[in-house]
């Protein structure tokens, strides 16, 4: 793979983030994204000005998206997942379902699926399912003991299903077909450092890219 060519920066003004700190950014147009804070959630252009302010948010990395017609999805602090159109119509596109809770979600650039990570409280497990626009469910994972925590999740363009997995510092990549079929997972260089997946993302070639919260690097 090349090296990477910088693009574009843009500045978020501080007093916008909590702490200073910058989790997860959804982008509605190149200029124009959604950036969280643990709980807080704000529409930002690149010239840093604050357009629309949320306080309601789940606090996990990856808990909000954006579909292709510019509609923000994101998971509440009560855990239910909510569509906000036009910025100002709030609807609830799915419920909490004990004894599961979501976690993470992507909205598919491909076909609009939803890809929603949840856990379990009570018990150190968790799932992936893939539901439609209407929050239909259409597939979920299968029971392969395969995940633990759902940290942040992602699609590449062959439609596998990626996800960052960290728990108690030690991190992991775990990557499935389209039908929730396990392929591979990625541990990092265990013999030299940790390796702990925070964001994730995929390219136009399917590669994979992940901030790696311990050498705080992309990897």
């Amino acid at each position: 793979m090349s090296s990477p060519v910088l693009q574009k920066i843009f500045t978020v003004k501080t007093n916008l983030l909590k702490n200073n700190v910058s989790h997860h950014i959804s982008f509605v147009t190149p200029d124009i994204a959604w950036v969280t804070s643990w709980n807080n959630l704000k529409l930002t252009n690149t010239e840093g000005d604050n357009l629309h302010y949320l306080d309601d948010k789940y606090y996990n990395d990856c808990a909000h998206t954006v579909t292709g017609e510019g509609t923000l999805v994101y998971i509440d602090r009560y855990y239910n997942i909510n569509k906000l159109s036009d910025n100002e119509t709030k609807s609830i596109l799915m419920s909490k379902t004990e004894p599961w809770i979501p976690y993470c979600i992507f909205c598919s650039p491909l076909n609009g699926d939803f890809l929603i990570g949840m856990r379990r409280e009570d018990k150190l497990i968790a799932k992936v399912g893939r539901y439609n626009s209407k929050g239909q469910e259409l597939v979920h994972s299968p029971d392969q003991g395969l995940y633990q925590s759902t940290r942040c999740i992602t699609e590449n363009q062959n439609r596998d299903v990626i996800v960052a997995e960290n728990i108690f510092g030690s991190g992991v990549l775990v990557v499935t077909d389209s039908t929730g079929t396990h392929r591979f997972s990625y541990k990092g260089n265990q013999r030299k450092l940790k390796f702990e997946p925070h964001g994730i993302c995929t390219d136009a070639l399917s590669h994979i890219l992940a901030c790696d919260g311990y050498t705080k690097k992309c990897r």
